[in-house]
């Protein structure tokens, strides 16, 4: 099951040149909008455009625009810490070994 979340995007996030909002969020490629929201309505999909390259969402609705939206994205990339604690796990075993065996023979040539 992948995270789902909430992003709220505002006046200050507006770009009126592009007229869209700029979402920083979008710069992740494992991000996925799901839907969006103005207040309590759920926006339709021919109201907006999510443009990936430019990280921005374009409002293409002849109604005015909302002041605030909200967008529910998720992960299609599980982040969980076995990813990470998988590839570490060789290296954080290996490493104390290697270091208490150079420790070993250190001691052999020069004692304390």
């Amino acid at each position: 099951m992948f995270t789902s979340f909430d992003v709220e995007l505002n006046e200050h996030d507006w770009d009126s040149t592009e007229s869209a909002w700029r979402c920083g969020m979008l710069r992740i490629p494992e991000v996925d909008v799901e839907s969006i929201y103005a207040g309590d309505n759920r926006l339709s999909a021919g109201s907006y455009g999510v443009d990936r390259n430019q990280r921005v969402i374009h409002w293409n609705s002849k109604s005015p625009r909302p002041k605030e939206i909200r967008l529910i994205v998720s992960l299609t990339r599980n982040f969980a810490k076995s990813d990470v604690a998988a590839r570490l796990s060789k290296p954080m075993v290996i490493i104390p070994v290697i270091v208490c065996f150079l420790v070993y023979l250190i001691s052999q040539f020069y004692p304390f």
